[in-house]
């Protein structure tokens, strides 16, 4: 009995250590974020995509009506509906849409979007833990909150906070769905999954990656129930967009049209022209003639046809290095996209200036390792590596990984787009580090035996 007291009282003594060690990596991501909501100013924090966005929103609000049209001076102006972005994050806006001046609003928006951010390490952690014991999933969860890009992004009106949050939560929802393979946890998943698509159509095409998977993550018959109550919850939230489109018939969305075309031109140049660097449709003359799908395929294939290696460098080599590196591309540069006057990082010291310095030096290398383990975890003899769920687990944020990474080789592979992968980057690139470190530990001490006998 006396020793039953003892390991429940190690037991507890554990869990409150753990407890507090979370709450203060939590505490300093949520330090550095509200610190830059405060201390950021942002040039003009309503343009291009964000100005969009706020139109979405406020049209929604003032006329009912879902159009990206600005303002106008005509009387009886009613915006007319158009699909060119999906409700999502004009959603999120709609109930500041009413806060003014504008600036107030603003302010609003970026201080609840750096608290969303801070849930999202709490989020991390825990599905960290299906894969990473916990010293390993609190290095994953503060390598989240002090990663320059996903504290810095929550200070424009843009959506990669918001789908950085439900995206982590989508792997929190898999990791329940591993570990009870309950209908409730897969519909959860499901619900999940629309709202992030909601958000960011980039993630229009997973689904038709996630439920093949399926078969190979659980026995047939758990897999079929599974997927049918996924597709359930899916539908649920992403169903009524489709349905309103087809009763609107808004005027058609041509991104993926612009980001294909775009990124066929190698390093985002025109004809070896810096100044064109990350527009370079907008310098091709013949972009005007490319109004349609099939004549924009057919002048890639017409380029890989006269230069195969060029362009098969550029479609397997260069879009993703370029898809992960540090830089904003098409953006003010460093982990910034619209201007800003002044912020914390710009000082180069102190907290932000230290915690900028280290992950960018670490970005290259962790960014390989995860990209390494999303590979290897899918060997067969990972299995005796790691606890099943746990494997699920690793293997779907691995998929995310990879179907991102194609998706934007096909399109353009803007830095900006990978900025949402970053907690799953973390996550992959501890546990290969985990995997690397203990089964090298393993050799060695076999090594040793070896030379002991």
């Amino acid at each position: 009995m006396p020793n039953e007291k003892i390991f429940i009282s190690g037991a507890s003594a554990r869990n409150f250590i753990t407890a507090l060690i979370i709450v203060s990596v939590i505490a300093v991501g949520l330090y550095l974020r509200i610190e830059m909501a405060n201390k950021t100013v942002v040039f003009k924090p309503i343009m291009k995509d964000a100005a969009e966005y706020y139109h979405y929103a406020y049209n929604l609000e003032k006329y009912g009506v879902y159009s990206r049209q600005g303002p106008s001076q005509i009387e009886e102006f009613i915006p007319e509906p158009d699909a060119r972005r999906t409700p999502g994050y004009s959603l999120f806006l709609l109930p500041f849409i009413k806060i003014s001046p504008l600036q107030k609003m603003v302010g609003f928006v970026v201080v609840s979007q750096a608290i969303i951010s801070s849930l999202t390490i709490f989020i991390a952690f825990i599905f960290f833990r299906t894969f990473l014991n916990c010293p390993w999933a609190l290095g994953g969860a503060f390598l989240v909150a002090i990663s320059p890009h996903l504290v810095a992004f929550n200070i424009y009106v843009l959506s990669e906070s918001l789908f950085t949050f439900f995206l982590t939560l989508l792997g929190w929802a898999m990791s329940a769905v591993a570990q009870n393979k309950g209908r409730l946890h897969a519909l959860i998943a499901g619900l999940i999954l629309g709202i992030s698509l909601l958000i960011r159509p980039t993630m229009l095409y997973f689904i038709a990656f996630l439920i093949p998977v399926f078969f190979i993550f659980f026995q047939n018959k758990k897999a079929w129930v599974l997927a049918v109550f996924l597709i359930v919850g899916f539908s649920a939230t992403y169903g009524p967009w489709v349905l309103r489109n087809k009763l609107v018939n808004p005027s058609k969305s041509r991104l993926a049209l612009v980001t294909i075309h775009k990124g066929m031109y190698p390093n985002l140049i025109y004809n070896n022209d810096f100044k064109t660097y990350g527009f370079p449709n907008h310098f091709d003359p013949q972009w005007t003639k490319r109004r349609d799908m099939p004549s924009v395929l057919k002048e890639i294939f017409r380029r890989f046809s006269s230069e195969p290696l060029k362009y098969l460098y550029w479609y397997t080599i260069g879009k993703p290095t370029m898809f992960f590196s540090w830089d904003m591309i098409v953006g003010m540069g460093d982990i910034f996209i619209y201007p800003v006057s002044t912020s914390p990082y710009h000082h180069h010291n102190g907290f932000f200036g230290l915690t900028h310095q280290l992950m960018k030096s670490l970005h290259g290398l962790l960014t390989v390792i995860a990209l390494a383990t999303s590979i290897f975890i899918w060997f067969p003899g990972t299995s005796r590596l790691l606890a099943k769920e746990g494997l699920i687990v690793a293997r779907f944020i691995s998929l995310i990984m990879i179907y991102f990474i194609l998706v934007h080789i096909v399109g353009t592979p803007l830095p900006r787009y990978s900025v949402p992968l970053r907690p799953f980057i973390y996550g992959l690139s501890i546990l290969g580090i985990r995997l690397i470190v203990t089964e090298g530990l393993k050799y060695s001490q076999i090594i040793q035996r070896k030379k002991i006998y």
